[in-house]
């Protein structure tokens, strides 16, 4: 494995329990696509612990420390992206929404850009019927990084509030879209409420 792989591997282990969750609402537990943007992956990935779900990663390299974490938790990943691996990777994802698994994408990635959200997820919902899991995500203080999608890094001991929205696919891509900012604002906005409250 490669060396930096491991060093964050071992930064989240360590980092991650640090976390508070404040969970609003609750995923449900069969087949549903789960989307969530690309910048608050560090905190998605513990919102949702415990739960059956396979997550599409790029086939670059700079995804395999998002892959190592992802299976130490206990998830799955499919390889692939609009880009690179887009067909198999797309086979994958329907056998495991088949399988009634839940199939987490982040609609922005892998490489953006920020907060624009691609077909991919919606289409795959769509097709298949099932719903959408449009997950929300706000730190109550954070590090945000220098990257396409302006990563957010979680300060340990802050505060993570996640709401879970769940709903039919919409009519598009475009309201799906809508939606997640919508429920993303939330999220964002508690988290700012409680931070005022605790300083107060």
């Amino acid at each position: 494995m490669d060396w930096r792989t491991e060093i964050l591997r071992r930064i989240y282990r360590v980092w991650t329990p640090t976390l508070r969750y404040t969970k609003i609402g609750s995923p449900i537990r069969s087949a549903a696509v789960i989307v969530v943007w690309h910048r608050k992956l560090w905190g998605a990935v513990s919102a949702y612990i415990g739960y059956d779900a396979v997550a599409l990663a790029s086939q670059h390299a700079d995804a395999d420390p998002i892959v190592a974490i992802l299976r130490d938790y206990g998830f799955d990943a499919v390889r692939g992206s609009t880009t690179r691996g887009g067909i198999s990777a797309s086979i994958g994802l329907i056998k495991s929404l088949k399988r009634n698994k839940l199939v987490a994408i982040t609609p922005d990635g892998p490489r953006g850009p920020a907060e624009h959200f691609q077909k991919g997820a919606w289409a795959l919902a769509r097709a298949l019927n099932v719903p959408m899991i449009f997950t929300g995500i706000g730190y109550s203080h954070f590090i945000r990084l220098r990257t396409w999608d302006r990563f957010e890094l979680p300060v340990p001991f802050s505060r993570v509030f996640v709401i879970y929205e769940v709903r039919n696919a919409p009519n598009s891509h475009e309201e799906a879209g809508d939606i997640l900012k919508a429920v993303t604002k939330k999220a964002e906005d508690m988290a700012k409420r409680w931070k005022m409250y605790v300083q107060s």
